[in-house]
């Protein structure tokens, strides 16, 4: 998991923005909030899905925000079994 970290962290292009919290929702879903703004990424580790949760964040984000938070849920994507295995 601290790889996984790492690698969000080095996406992530503002220094004071940084910030990486990660939430259990419920037994099959968890959410990384990121930056200060806490923008969830949701994690449905049943159906293997990643998502930004628009629902849960409203406020617009910039380009450069969303093509970070593209990044990083492509990274969620590829250590998704990792995640998983965190969590048993």
């Amino acid at each position: 998991m601290t790889n996984l970290i790492q690698q969000i962290r080095k996406v992530i292009t503002s220094p004071d923005c940084n910030i990486i919290k990660i939430e259990i929702w419920s037994d099959t879903e968890i959410a990384f909030l990121i930056y200060d703004r806490e923008i969830p990424i949701g994690v449905n580790l049943k159906e293997d899905d990643v998502y930004l949760d628009c629902e849960m964040f409203p406020e617009r984000l910039t380009a450069d925000e969303l093509n970070e938070i593209s990044q990083i849920i492509k990274i969620i994507e590829k250590n998704i079994n990792e995640i998983k295995e965190c969590l048993k």
